[in-house]
């Protein structure tokens, strides 16, 4: 069962089984909020008065490349969703954008083999001393991060999910490429649901471009209000109940069908 939103008009080959589809109408599942009032609701704490200069504090190791003119691109996601293609995109983004900064999360618990790697690969990016890596935070802590990023990076093939709608709590713009494949749709996904067409690139080659000239755009306070008045459509969707009850009924009634035809 996927989402009409999400798949592209060629989806039924990519599936051995039949493929059954949420309707573009409603959302895919029915989501509750994250976070209540800049409140989180996994962790009780209150996140939304954190400047960039209290997460300096808790991981000093921005200070160095932080200042009020330094646009933050972050990516929430763990670092087995980086596809090598993603690296050039990094490179490009710090080359285009001179006060620029990537920021991504290190789990070296859950992690470790994956970040070694990960580490060996940064070392080979052009102004990788621009590139953070910052312990795995609380939820709160990331959604300051959220909130106080200019762009957010949905990594190409493997991109966002659950994470996403916590992006879309914020207002924060992130820039997403739609492959082929669902891995890398579900933003896309949300952002037709929403009628946003400003951060879905084309191509890969278009990704850092892209994500440099929304940081700097002069139309960049529209945009975040944009989805912020439009990020309610996300959640508590009805619709999307209706919906998986009607793709559960047509489940018993085929396999119905079939036992006793």
């Amino acid at each position: 069962v996927s989402w009409e939103l999400a798949e592209s008009t060629n989806s039924h080959f990519h599936y051995t089984e039949k493929l059954l589809m949420i309707p573009k109408t409603s959302t895919y599942e029915y989501y509750l909020p994250r976070n209540i009032n800049g409140i989180s609701n996994i962790t009780g704490k209150k996140w939304n008065h954190l400047t960039q200069d209290d997460l300096k504090e808790l991981y000093p190791n921005l200070s160095p490349h932080s200042n009020h003119k330094t646009n933050w691109y972050f990516c929430g996601e763990p670092c087995y969703k980086y596809h090598h293609t993603f690296d050039k995109i990094i490179e490009q983004i710090l080359t285009y954008d001179l006060n620029g900064i990537f920021i991504m999360i290190e789990d070296t618990k859950l992690l470790s083999h994956a970040e070694v790697v990960m580490r060996e690969r940064i070392q080979k990016i052009k102004n990788s001393e621009r590139i953070i890596r910052v312990p795995k935070p609380s939820h709160d802590i990331l959604m300051a991060f959220y909130n106080l990023s200019k762009v957010i990076l949905d990594p190409p093939y493997f991109g966002s999910d659950k994470k996403s709608f916590e992006i879309f709590e914020v207002g924060a713009p992130v820039i997403t490429y739609p492959y082929k494949y669902l891995g890398s749709r579900i933003i896309y996904g949300y952002y037709k649901y929403l009628d946003i067409d400003d951060c879905i690139v084309k191509d890969i080659e278009d990704f850092a471009t892209h994500a440099v000239n929304i940081a700097n755009g002069d139309n960049y306070a529209t945009l975040k209000e944009k989805i912020l008045q439009r990020n309610k459509m996300l959640f508590e969707n009805q619709e999307s109940i209706r919906s998986w009850i009607n793709i559960f009924t047509q489940m018993i009634q085929k396999n119905t069908h079939e036992r006793y035809s």
